[in-house]
Order: C-alpha cells, then sequence, then structure tokens
C-alpha cells in the first residue's frame, strides 16, 4: 500500500502522528477506566483487519521503545495491545490522541495507573 511506502521512509519518531491517527481510528482503551479494578487489565489496543499496517505500526511502536504483545487474531480482526503501566504512560505522553472522547478515558486511565 502507499501509505506504507510513505511512512518507511520516515524515521520511528517521524511516524508518531500516523500511530496517533491510527489508534484514533483502529484503537482501544477500557471503556470506563475510573471503574477499573485492581485485578482488571489496563491496556491500549490496536486493532485492524489487515495484517500488514498493523505489523507496520506494532514495528513503529517497537522502534520507539515500546513493550508490545504478540499480533493476534481476534474475532473477525486482528490486534496487539500495551499493556504495561509504564507503557501506557509513555504511550500517554509521546503519542496521545486527538479523539475527544479517547483523550478523556486516557486522563482517566492516566489516573487510575
Amino acid at each position: 500500500m502507499e501509505y506504507t511506502k510513505i511512512n518507511k521512509k520516515l524515521s520511528a519518531e517521524e511516524r508518531k502522528p500516523y500511530i496517533m491517527g491510527f489508534w484514533d481510528a483502529e484503537g482501544g482503551l477500557p471503556k470506563n477506566p475510573k471503574k477499573c479494578k485492581k485485578a482488571e487489565q489496563k491496556y491500549i489496543s490496536f486493532h485492524q483487519k489487515d495484517l500488514e499496517p498493523l505489523y507496520f505500526v506494532q514495528k513503529s511502536l517497537q522502534e520507539l521503545g515500546f513493550i508490545t504483545t504478540n499480533i493476534t487474531r481476534c474475532k473477525e480482526a486482528f490486534e496487539f495491545r500495551i499493556t504495561r503501566k509504564g507503557e501506557i504512560k509513555k504511550f500517554i505522553y509521546e503519542i496521545g490522541t486527538r479523539h475527544p472522547e479517547k483523550k478523556k478515558r486516557l486522563n482517566e486511565l492516566k489516573m487510575v495507573l
């Protein structure tokens, strides 16, 4: 795909806006982070039916020093997650979001970490 050719030429640091946009469109986090119990997993997730862009985002995050889970099949799509507390905070500060609802929930998630 054309976007991959263009983005592959960018450094991992220069890919951050792409990662943010991808997560804004194809990402997830707990619906109500404030109510997450201690034992419940806190996460940032990335979902996509097409494996290639998901792999590209995962690899880009790893080049930025993030630790991610492996890509797995989940229903009709593939996914991977960021699950470690420090990694989630790093994502919030270094990547972030422009999606209004996700921004609110990310702030709530940050408070419960």
